[in-house]
């Protein structure tokens, strides 16, 4: 497994010209429908970082990436999957199933645990003493494992994240104030 990530702040409104027009048409065409600057910008950074990577590490042509049916990009002989929040881009590879998320840990209506955590994460979360950290804890979790599988989070409240057996977890914290979480199918 190999993970990354930057943080959009670190570059020039050239540098994100120059790593534009290095992507494909149809990566051009999503970004021309972004609105939002920042967004624009995760989405570069995060198609170009990917391509360099795969280039450069595992020798893969960025260009013969596709999708699966629920949308979810695939490339032949490895597993990569993007998240992305506020100014922070995340990345991970790895020649097993694999799904990542980021969120920053900030304070939030707790009523929102009603919407996507089990009984027994909602007292987990509201017993803790960091309430906010429990809760993205929890959040990064099912949003990796929905990512990993490749499907939306239609069902959240189904995956308990004191309950995914044969999955390697790994949570991050080299970011003040983020969280970032990778799950991985064991081989």
């Amino acid at each position: 497994m190999f993970y990354t990530y930057d943080n959009i702040n670190s570059y020039t409104d050239n540098d994100y010209i120059e790593m534009y027009n290095s992507l494909n048409i149809l990566d051009k065409n999503k970004i021309d429908k972004i609105i939002n600057t920042n967004d624009k910008k995760l989405s570069i950074l995060s198609k170009y970082l990917l391509k360099i990577i795969l280039s450069q590490k595992y020798h893969l042509d960025y260009n013969n990436i596709y999708y699966n049916k629920n949308g979810k990009p695939l490339i032949k002989g490895i597993y990569f999957n993007i998240s992305h929040s506020n100014e922070y881009v995340v990345i991970v590879l790895s020649n097993n199933e694999i799904g990542i998320d980021i969120e920053k840990i900030r304070e939030v209506n707790l009523n929102i645990i009603n919407y996507f955590c089990t009984d027994k994460e909602k007292g987990y979360i509201l017993k803790s003493n960091n309430k906010y950290k429990s809760l993205f804890e929890i959040y990064t979790l099912k949003e990796a494992y929905f990512k990993m599988i490749g499907t939306n989070l239609f069902n959240i409240k189904s995956i308990d994240s004191f309950n995914v057996d044969n999955l390697n977890i790994k949570r991050i914290y080299d970011i003040p104030e983020y969280i970032i979480t990778i799950i991985e199918k064991p081989e």
